[in-house]
C-alpha cells in the first residue's frame, strides 16, 4: 500500500520530500473535500463559534519554511485575538489529516468560516499578508 507523499515548498526546485507517511489514501478519503466535512470536523475539534476564522497550520518539524510560516502565524494571531482560533497540525502525527485534507506540501494553511474552506495557502505567506487576508476575510463575512 502506498504513503502519502509531503514536499516541503521551501525547497527550489520542488525537491524536499519527506518519505515515510504511511497513511494510505484509501476511498473513504479519495472523495471531495465537502463530501468528509463531517468527518474532518470530528478529526479536528474546535472551540470557535462558527462565525469566527478557524486557521489550520500544517507544519512539520524537518521544514524549514514551516517554522518561519509558524512564526508569522503566532504574530498575526497575537494581534488579532479572538478574531481567529488557531490550530496546528505536525503532519506526521495527524496522517488522517492529511489525507482528509489531501496535503501535497508544508507548510499549508488552511482558513476555514462556518464550517467551509474558504482559503487555502500552499506556500509561506508573511505575516502582513496573512493579516490582511485574515481581516478580509472576516470583514467580508460581517457584512
Amino acid at each position: 500500500m502506498s504513503g502519502v507523499l509531503i514536499r516541503c515548498s521551501g525547497v527550489k526546485g520542488g525537491g524536499g520530500t519527506r518519505h515515510g507517511l504511511p497513511a494510505p489514501i484509501t476511498e473513504q478519503y479519495a472523495r471531495p473535500a465537502t463530501t468528509t466535512r463531517t468527518y474532518i470536523i470530528s478529526l479536528l475539534p474546535t472551540t470557535s463559534p462558527m462565525a469566527r476564522l478557524v486557521l489550520i497550520d500544517f507544519y512539520s518539524e524537518w521544514c524549514g519554511p514551516c517554522r518561519e510560516q509558524t512564526a508569522a502565524v503566532d504574530e498575526v494571531t497575537g494581534r488579532l485575538g479572538d478574531r481567529v482560533e488557531v490550530q496546528k497540525v505536525d503532519v506526521a502525527e495527524r496522517r488522517d489529516l492529511v489525507s482528509a485534507y489531501r496535503l501535497t506540501t508544508v507548510p499549508t494553511i488552511v482558513i476555514e468560516m462556518d464550517g467551509k474552506v474558504v482559503k487555502r495557502l500552499e506556500r509561506p505567506v508573511d505575516a502582513e499578508t496573512l493579516e490582511s487576508l485574515l481581516n478580509s476575510l472576516a470583514d467580508d463575512h460581517e457584512t
